[in-house]
């Protein structure tokens, strides 16, 4: 992002902002709708989530679909949001001279 900067270029991340708005309005519908409320568990800890990573289980989890990451983080086996971060991060690097197109006015 800072050479992005550097070139007078604006990174925005809509996707990320689509999705905040997509879990907020399913939060908000299944307490309306079902009087559900939906707790997050903010330390992260929950193992039984962690388990389905170790399973392979991420279908519908954007950016962990293919067989290759999920192959991947079965081996890694991650339990923590950093080993998840991480992890993606080691598999999905977005490296100088990629296919990544700049648009610029």
């Amino acid at each position: 992002m800072t050479t992005l900067e550097e070139l007078g270029l604006l990174k925005m991340d809509f996707l990320g902002l689509r999705t905040l708005t997509v879990i907020s309005d399913a939060i908000r519908l299944a307490k309306e709708s079902k009087g559900i409320d939906v707790v997050f568990d903010e330390e992260m800890k929950d193992e039984k989530a962690y388990k389905l990573w170790h399973e392979g289980k991420t279908a519908g989890i954007f950016q962990f679909e293919s067989a290759g990451i999920t192959k991947f983080m079965k081996e890694l086996k991650p339990d923590s949001l950093e080993d998840i971060i991480a992890g993606v991060s080691l598999y999905r690097p977005r490296t100088y001279g990629s296919n990544t197109k700049i648009y610029s006015k």
